[in-house]
Parts: structure tokens; C-alpha cells; sequence
């Protein structure tokens, strides 16, 4: 087994240009934040926090009502503390799916404004 041997500074810099060169048009717009790729999956991620945060509530909703249903029947017992528990989590979930939401689209109108005041 034979060790490699160290690259030189030169070696390292014309590697370093050539994987550079090799980039495609998909990497650069990668790279960049307004670019339609970006765009199109930061619509795609909200649209995907904004249908769980709905799908979470509802689910604390129903488990909201299965709570007070198990509390008039049986009283405290596992299934009213695993319905109140469910409902409060899954609450908590969708609030903070639906803030980070509602903060992407504040950033974005902000930044849109700003660079429509710059021109």
C-alpha cells in the first residue's frame, strides 16, 4: 500500500477553480434566495406549515371534546389526562407552525417593501 502523497498549493487552487467551473445554473440558483427555485419551496413550506398547523387543531379540537366527554362519564382516568395533554401539545405545535409562518410572510413583505423603496 503506497500513502498518497500531500498536494501542493498549486494542485489544491486548480482543483479548488475547477470543481468552481463545474457548477451548474441549478447550484447558482440555489445559492440565491430570490431565485424561482427558493421561491417555489418556500411557498411549498408554507403552504405544507399552514395545512399541518390546520390539521393539529382540529385534532386538539377533537380531542378537546373527547375530554369533556370522558370527564362527565368516567371522571379523571388515563383517557381524560391523554386527551388533555394531546390537545394542549398539538395546540402548542400548530401555534408555533402558524407564528413561523405568519413571521416568514412579515420578512418577505417586509423585504419586498424595502426593495421597492430602494428603486
Amino acid at each position: 500500500m503506497r500513502e498518497e502523497e500531500p498536494k501542493t498549493m498549486k494542485e489544491t487552487e486548480s482543483s479548488a477553480s475547477s470543481q468552481n467551473e463545474k457548477k451548474t445554473d441549478a447550484d447558482r440558483t440555489e445559492e440565491n434566495p430570490n431565485s424561482v427555485k427558493a421561491s417555489r419551496d418556500s411557498a411549498r413550506r408554507n403552504i405544507f406549515h399552514v395545512v399541518c398547523a390546520g390539521y393539529l387543531l382540529y385534532l386538539a379540537v377533537k380531542l378537546g371534546r373527547d375530554f369533556v366527554t370522558n370527564l362527565k362519564t368516567a371522571g379523571w382516568n388515563g383517557d381524560t389526562v391523554i386527551c388533555i395533554v394531546g390537545a394542549v401539545v398539538f395546540s402548542a405545535v400548530a401555534v408555533v407552525l402558524l407564528v413561523g409562518f405568519f413571521r416568514r410572510i412579515a420578512s418577505h413583505a417586509h423585504e419586498d417593501s424595502q426593495h421597492d423603496s430602494d428603486e
